[in-house]
C-alpha cells in the first residue's frame, strides 16, 4: 500500500511537537491533525508542493510503500525505491545523539562538505 509517511521526515528533522510545527507553518488545524497522526491519504498538488519546501524534499521523500499481505512484486520494480526501513531514522539519530562533543565541529564540517558538493 502507498501511503504518505510524515513521521519519517519530522523524525529525521528532530520536530517532537508534529501538530504544533503545521500549524506555525501555515497549515490549518484539519490538515495539521491529519499529518501529524499520519492520516493524510489525499493531498491537492499545491499542498504537496508546500510540504517539499517545508521539509526540503521530493514527494518520494513523503511517500512510502509496503506490501500488502500476499502482494509480491519483481526485484527491480520501481515502488520499491518507496520500501522505507523506519529503524533507518532511529538509528540515525541515536548515533548522532552519541558524538562526543569534541567530534563534533569535525562532523559539522564533513556534512557541510557533502552538502556542498
Amino acid at each position: 500500500m502507498l501511503r504518505f509517511n510524515f513521521d519519517r521526515l519530522l523524525k529525521a528533522r528532530g520536530i517532537d511537537r508534529a501538530y504544533s510545527y503545521f500549524v506555525k507553518n501555515g497549515f490549518g488545524k484539519g490538515p495539521a491533525y491529519r499529518f501529524s497522526i499520519n492520516k493524510g491519504t489525499q493531498l491537492d498538488l499545491p499542498t504537496l508542493e508546500r510540504l517539499c519546501v517545508l521539509f526540503r524534499c521530493t514527494p518520494n521523500d513523503l511517500l512510502e510503500w509496503k506490501p500488502d499481505k500476499g502482494e509480491g512484486i519483481s526485484e527491480g520494480h520501481p515502488l520499491l525505491s518507496l520500501y522505507r526501513e523506519e529503524q533507518q531514522i532511529v538509528e540515525m539519530t541515536k548515533l548522532l545523539h552519541s558524538i562526543p562533543m569534541e567530534k563534533m565541529a569535525e562532523i559539522q564540517n564533513l556534512i557541510k562538505g557533502e552538502l556542498e558538493k
